[in-house]
């Protein structure tokens, strides 16, 4: 092999190793991103149910305000179920990409590190990994506000 061709595959090598890196940074990134906005859209529920007590502590709510404060529960949990579903399908594009790279590896390196599982491309991985720890979790909320403010 010439010194040219020993050149071309070490950049190659030093290039998938970056792209790998980086990419394993984006999976990791986009998890947290979806507990994040979990998070915050629990406590914009707490708030909301907080805001409910506090002015039923002065007097009574009309339903018409009870009304508002369901359809902002709503609101709440539509916009996270969007970048919801907007994190999980970038997370799948990230995961594609990663088994891309990993077929560029050696078989040794393959061995070692082994295979993703393979229901990760999968219809029921991508509806059991979003909707059960995430969006589940935000429209329990929503129906928790929805028993504070009208049973």
């Amino acid at each position: 092999m010439s010194d040219k061709e020993e050149d071309i595959n070490r950049q190659t090598g030093e290039e998938l190793r970056l792209l790998y890196q980086n990419t394993m940074e984006e999976i990791r990134f986009i998890k947290r991103q979806q507990w994040a906005i979990t998070n915050y859209g629990l406590l914009l529920l707490a708030t909301v149910a907080a805001f409910y007590k506090l002015i039923t502590d002065s007097g009574s709510i009309s339903c018409g305000k009870k009304g508002i404060l369901f359809a902002i529960s709503i609101g709440i949990a539509v916009l996270g179920t969007i970048y919801q579903c907007k994190f999980q399908s970038s997370l799948k594009y990230f995961r594609n990409r990663e088994n891309k790279i990993r077929e560029k590896f050696t078989k040794a390196f393959r061995d070692m590190i082994g295979e993703n599982p393979s229901e990760y491309a999968s219809f029921s991985y991508y509806l059991a990994v979003i909707f059960i720890p995430f969006v589940t979790i935000i429209w329990i909320g929503v129906f928790l506000i929805y028993w504070l403010l009208f049973c």
